[in-house]
């Protein structure tokens, strides 16, 4: 087994080992190659450059790649209170994935990434905003990957944050228009975000984001969605207000061709977890990242 740094030329087969472990994960997207290369290398959050800089290392056994290690020092993060803040001294190990069965491609990648860590503040593995935007920046590791974790929580790593991700297939719903007359829905599309009003008799009740997928994977993935936020004010919960207001993004989305919406909760928000099973969102896994210790 070789390690070696990315170059060029390694490019068609990374792409090829990043559709083979998607296969399994919901928000891994169908993405053209020359896409997903753009946001593994220069990808951006809100028009910000994500890195200043990033590194690639690949595992390569009898010729296939079996492993790969993306780090690299952001431009900006977030501290304990939610604030963001520009220069960070913090080192990201942005993916991290190598065979079950292969496990010292996993220790040799690890090792590379994290010579340099103790010059750095903090270290994160699987920052959420920090993954692709062709994922919807989605960055956390599923729970499927046990064996990553296993290595991760060995080498010091504790889990920092834990969602659950959901899909809904709204192929199976009755979206009729008149359903929900009750609700005003106003809606303003700016730069493939879909941003969402709610209104009952006039009165703002609650809102809601959406970004569709196709602005993300350039048109590889049409009929789905990402639902960033949905929110309804604390004096209109509890009176099925949420419901119709998912409910008239779903009328939106169908005249619009979008079968699925993504979407996904921290996995201490039970509220929020009961509201998309009751409107028959469907669990697809933990999902998680990780800090040093």
């Amino acid at each position: 087994m070789e390690i070696k740094k990315f170059e060029f030329q390694d490019l068609d087969s990374l792409f090829t080992y990043w559709e083979q472990i998607g296969r399994e994960i919901p928000y891994f997207l169908n993405v053209s190659k020359s896409k997903w290369m753009k946001c593994m290398i220069n990808d951006q959050l809100d028009g910000e450059d994500k890195f200043s800089s990033t590194e690639v290392y690949l595992a390569i056994d009898n010729g296939s790649v079996v492993g790969f290690i993306q780090y690299g020092i952001p431009n900006f993060c977030w501290n304990d209170k939610g604030e963001k803040y520009y220069n960070p001294n913090v080192l990201i190990i942005r993916h991290f994935f190598f065979d079950e069965n292969i496990i010292e491609a996993g220790e040799q990648l690890l090792r590379i990434a994290l010579m340099s860590s103790s010059e750095y503040e903090k270290v994160h593995a699987f920052f959420h905003i920090f993954g692709v935007s062709c994922n919807a920046h989605h960055g956390k590791l599923h729970s499927k990957f046990t064996h990553i974790e296993n290595l991760l929580l060995s080498n010091r790593f504790l889990i920092d944050c834990e969602n659950i991700y959901y899909v809904l297939d709204m192929s199976s719903l009755k979206l009729e228009e008149n359903l929900n007359d009750e609700l005003d829905v106003k809606i303003t599309s700016i730069n493939g975000k879909y941003y969402y009003e709610a209104f009952k008799a006039r009165e703002p009740i609650g809102t809601a984001q959406v970004t569709f997928f196709d602005t993300l994977t350039d048109d590889e993935s049409k009929d789905g969605a990402y639902l960033f936020w949905i929110g309804v004010d604390d004096k209109f919960k509890g009176l099925g207000l949420g419901t119709k207001f998912i409910t008239k993004i779903c009328q939106h989305l169908n005249n619009n061709n979008i079968r699925y919406l993504h979407t996904d909760t921290m996995l201490s928000n039970i509220t929020a977890q009961r509201f998309y099973i009751r409107n028959n969102f469907i669990d697809k896994g933990i999902t998680r990242d990780y800090k040093q210790n």
